[in-house]
């Protein structure tokens, strides 16, 4: 299961169909997890600071997303092109978690 570093927070979350989980992060992007393992799918660029809010359409394959900007996002999830390594995104996440714990560790034993 994904764990999160200390300084990034799950914002809205939702489930999209039977298979998956999504969440806004602050990161700016829609994290997706696999709903029967709990395992990350995938991140969607979603905005260019915080994705506070996000609403799948009832019946289309179309998924409403806000931040902290005064616009609202229609974006349609697709799948991830070949050139793009989806994982990284991921793994850049493990590794600020990774390096917070180290400074609050650092910070709480001194």
């Amino acid at each position: 299961m994904l764990h999160l570093p200390l300084n990034l927070q799950i914002k809205d979350s939702c489930f999209w169909g039977r298979e998956y989980v999504l969440s806004g992060s602050e990161c700016g992007n829609v994290l997706v997890w696999r709903r029967s393992d709990a395992q990350p799918v995938c991140a969607i660029k979603a905005d260019e600071v915080v994705v506070n809010r996000l609403q799948p359409h009832p019946f289309l394959p179309y998924l409403a997303v806000s931040g902290v900007d005064h616009t609202i996002k229609l974006i349609e999830p697709s799948p991830i092109p070949e050139d793009q390594d989806d994982e990284s995104h991921f793994e850049k996440i493990e590794k600020r978690k990774n390096a917070a714990r180290e400074v609050l560790c650092s910070v709480l034993l001194t």
